[in-house]
């Protein structure tokens, strides 16, 4: 991932905000979490983005078990 730049936008909607942020094992994807809730995968190679789940309230803990399996907890709720 060296010199590649992925953030290309910066968003003033409070709902938008990035509160985590994890790479996948595989090193093809970068998962982040909204303080909305919803969980977006960004492929690096394609540059497209993804909602994959949504826990409805502030995502604060993200982490891969293993390479299929990724743990999300939210304010509210964990899955």
């Amino acid at each position: 991932m060296r010199g590649r730049k992925l953030v290309s936008e910066i968003s003033t909607n409070p709902d938008e905000q990035i509160t985590t942020v994890t790479i996948s094992p595989c090193n093809q994807y970068v998962i982040f979490g909204l303080h909305s809730g919803i969980v977006r995968r960004y492929t690096i190679r394609t540059k497209a983005t993804k909602d994959i789940m949504d826990v409805y309230s502030t995502v604060q803990y993200m982490s891969f078990v293993n390479p299929n399996l990724l743990m999300v907890a939210g304010k509210n709720r964990c899955l």
